[in-house]
């Protein structure tokens, strides 16, 4: 389960990226959780930032996906996963992901980015599974 601690250590890793001139997101299920007001087990971060800008914060577990890299970083004492943004967009990022209810993503003031339609989706309902079968997933 996701803490408080892991949402400030993601935030001021997102902050960070920011400062040094890149773009950040919460990106996937944390971002769904919080509009549903439900607990969230983790917190991914999406950026453009090159990895290299990272390096210093990488923890021993790296993993590499073929259609997205993503790291593992340690930062403020969190483990937090960090994947590049797909053609540095993040509206082509989440175009890509594997539900439309994941297809969200939170940046570090808390605004959701995302499909008008998936927003309202959540928005307009409690029941994450009647959303899931209304999209036809």
């Amino acid at each position: 389960m996701a803490s408080k601690n892991d949402l400030q250590a993601a935030k001021k890793l997102m902050a960070y990226i920011e400062e040094k001139g890149y773009k950040a997101y919460i990106v996937g299920g944390y971002a769904r959780d919080m509009m549903l007001r439900r607990p969230s087990h983790d917190v991914d971060i999406a950026t453009n930032a090159p990895f290299s800008l990272l390096k210093q914060f990488q923890s021993a577990d790296i993993s590499k996906n073929k259609e997205t890299d993503i790291i593992e970083v340690k930062y403020d004492g969190r483990k937090l996963e960090v994947a590049r943004l797909l053609d540095g967009d993040i509206e082509k990022d989440l175009n890509r992901r594997d539900f439309t209810i994941n297809a969200l993503a939170m940046d570090k003031d808390n605004k959701i980015v995302g499909n008008r339609s998936h927003i309202d989706d959540i928005k307009n309902r409690n029941d994450i599974n009647e959303i899931i079968q209304k999209k036809g997933i």
